[in-house]
C-alpha cells in the first residue's frame, strides 16, 4: 500500500506535485531553528557557503536548505532530507 503524505492530501492542490519528494521509502528530515544576531544577518550566508555546498554534496543528499522568516527577520533555520540508510539483516 503506498503511503500518502497528509501534508499534499490537505494541501496538494497548491503546490506544484513534481516537486514532491518520493514516498516510498523512509527518509530522515532534520530542522534546526535559530537566531541570528542582527547585525551578522548580511553575513550569515555568506558564512555557511562553504557548509551548505558540502553539506548539498553528500551522497544521499534530497535537499540542503536555508530559510529565514516572514514575521522576524533575525529567525533562521535549516532543512536537510536524505534517505534512511537500511541496515544489513543479520545473516
Amino acid at each position: 500500500m503506498r503511503r500518502v503524505c497528509p501534508f499534499l492530501q490537505a494541501y496538494g492542490s497548491l503546490v506544484d506535485a513534481r516537486t514532491a519528494p518520493p514516498q516510498e521509502s523512509p527518509l530522515i528530515f532534520i530542522a534546526v531553528k535559530f537566531t541570528v544576531r542582527s547585525a551578522e544577518r548580511d553575513n550569515w550566508l555568506p558564512a555557511v557557503d562553504a557548509f551548505t555546498l558540502a553539506t548539498r554534496q553528500e551522497p544521499g543528499n534530497l535537499f540542503f536548505e536555508w530559510s529565514y522568516s516572514v514575521e522576524n527577520r533575525t529567525s533562521s533555520s535549516c532543512s536537510k532530507r536524505s534517505p534512511t540508510r537500511r541496515r544489513a539483516s543479520p545473516t
